[in-house]
C-alpha cells in the first residue's frame, strides 16, 4: 500500500468549488475475515472497483485489452472505480458487494459538482458446471447522489447542475432531486472450457434520471421557468466467444438509447403544473436549454439510439502475450429514429439538416447532398504482461 495525500482545486468558468479537499489517491486499505462456516468477508476503504465491473475482474469478460466490459463502456457509471467504503461477502457460490463512494470517480477532483454520495451494490450466484464449466447470474444497482447533496448545489452557476443564464435580473434554481438517478442491471454468463471453449454473456440495464422544475427565486409564486422531465434510458448487449487451442473468435453487439455507444436518457415524462398546462423551452437561454432532456422537434420523447457491433479474432501466443485483430461498427439514429446522416455541399463543407431541407423550400439549390453516417474501425490490439 502506498498512500498519498493530495489537494485538488478545480476552476470552472470563474467559480472555484471546494478548493480545500484532501483525497487519498492510489491507496486501498482492506481487512479480511475468513470463517470456516459463516463465509468470508472483506471491508475496504480507498480506491475500489465499482460493483458493475465485477464480471470483468472475474474474467467473464476477459478481453479488456480489446474493449472495456459492456456495462463500463455503455455508461452504467461514469468511471470503473471510485473512492469510498466497500464491503464484500462470499458464501459458497453466492457473493454480494455494497459500496458507498464519492461518485465522481477516482480520476476526478472530488466533491466538485455535488457533495452527494453514491450507493452501489451487486448480488451474484456463480455455480460450477462440473470440472469444465461455470455460470454466473449477477444483479447490479446504483443510486447516484443517494444522500449528502447540498441545498444550494442546483443554484445557477454553482455547479454543472444548472449553468448561469447570464441574466442579472433572474436567480434560477433547480430541484435538488435532479442530481439523482437509479440504474439497475442484469447479466448472465456461461463459460465452458472443453475441447471447444465457449464464453457467452447476455445482459442489459435500465436507467432513470430524475429531473426537477427550474424556478426563478426572485419570483417564488410564478409558474416554473421549465417543468421537470424525468428521463429513462436502456441498453441490451451480448457477446459470444468460440475458441480452439490458442485461437478465439469473439463477437459482441450492443443496442441502446443515446449515441456513440453510451446510454442516454431519451425517453421522457413531462411534469406539468396542471395537466395540459406546460411551458415552452424555445425562449429559454441556450445555457439552460442545453441541460434539458433531449426531445424531438415536436416535444415528444427523443428516439435517438445506437447499434454497435464488433468482431475480433484472437491469438493467444502464450499466457502473457495475446493479440487480436478486428472490426468495430457504430451506427447512430437521430431524434426521429432515422439513421444519422451528414450533409456536404459542393465545396466539401459540412452543412446542417436545416440547410439541406431548405433547398427544397426556396428557389436556390446549394448543391448539398446527404450521406448515411457510419463509424467503422479496423483495429489491432495486443497485451503483454510482465
Amino acid at each position: 500500500m502506498r498512500p498519498a495525500l493530495t489537494s485538488d482545486t478545480r476552476v470552472d468558468t470563474g467559480t472555484k468549488q471546494n478548493p480545500y479537499v484532501l483525497n487519498v489517491r492510489r491507496a486501498n486499505i482492506k481487512k479480511i475475515w475468513n470463517t470456516s462456516s459463516w463465509g468470508n468477508y472483506t471491508l475496504g476503504f480507498g480506491i475500489q472497483e465499482l460493483p458493475h465491473t465485477y464480471t470483468q475482474w472475474s474474467n467473464y469478460w476477459r478481453w479488456r485489452y480489446i474493449d472495456r466490459g459492456p456495462l463500463e463502456s455503455l455508461g452504467f457509471a461514469s468511471q470503473p472505480a471510485d473512492i469510498g467504503l466497500n464491503a464484500v461477502g462470499n458464501w459458497s457460490i453466492i457473493s454480494s458487494q455494497f459500496m458507498v463512494s464519492n461518485g465522481e470517480g477516482y480520476r476526478e477532483t472530488q466533491n466538485t459538482n455535488s457533495a452527494g454520495m453514491d450507493v452501489s451494490s451487486r448480488f451474484s450466484v456463480e455455480p460450477q458446471l462440473g470440472e469444465s464449466g461455470k455460470a454466473g447470474f449477477h444483479l447490479f444497482y446504483r443510486r447516484e447522489n443517494a444522500f449528502g447533496s447540498g441545498g444550494n448545489e442546483c443554484f445557477e452557476g454553482k455547479t454543472t447542475c444548472l449553468p448561469n443564464d447570464l441574466n442579472p435580473i433572474t436567480a434560477l434554481s433547480k430541484q435538488i432531486k435532479s442530481l439523482q438517478s437509479d440504474t439497475t442491471g442484469l447479466e448472465t454468463n456461461l463459460i465452458w472450457n472443453g475441447p471447444i471453449k465457449w464464453n457467452l454473456g447476455l445482459g442489459g440495464f435500465f436507467k432513470k434520471q430524475n429531473s426537477g422544475e427550474i424556478r426563478d427565486r426572485l419570483q417564488p409564486f410564478a409558474a416554473p421557468v421549465a417543468f421537470g422531465k424525468d428521463g429513462f434510458g436502456k441498453a441490451l448487449y451480448a457477446w459470444l466467444s468460440i475458441g480452439a487451442g490458442n485461437f478465439h473468435l469473439l463477437g459482441r453487439i450492443e443496442r441502446g438509447t443515446g449515441n456513440n455507444g453510451v446510454v442516454g436518457v431519451t425517453d421522457t415524462i413531462q411534469r406539468e403544473f396542471f395537466p395540459g398546462l406546460s411551458t415552452s423551452n424555445v425562449n429559454l437561454p441556450a445555457q439552460v436549454r442545453n441541460i434539458l432532456p433531449e426531445t424531438r422537434t415536436n416535444g415528444y420523447s427523443s428516439k435517438s439510439s445506437f447499434r454497435r457491433i464488433s468482431v475480433f479474432f484472437e491469438w493467444v501466443v502464450n499466457p502473457r502475450f495475446r493479440m487480436a485483430i478486428g472490426y468495430i461498427e457504430n451506427k447512430n439514429y437521430d431524434t426521429n429514429g432515422v439513421g444519422q446522416k451528414v450533409y456536404i455541399d459542393q465545396l466539401g463543407n459540412e452543412r446542417t439538416e436545416k440547410e439541406y431541407l431548405g433547398q427544397w423550400n426556396g428557389s436556390s439549390n446549394l448543391g448539398i447532398v446527404s450521406y448515411s453516417s457510419l463509424d467503422r474501425q479496423v483495429l489491432l490490439r495486443t497485451t503483454i504482461e510482465f
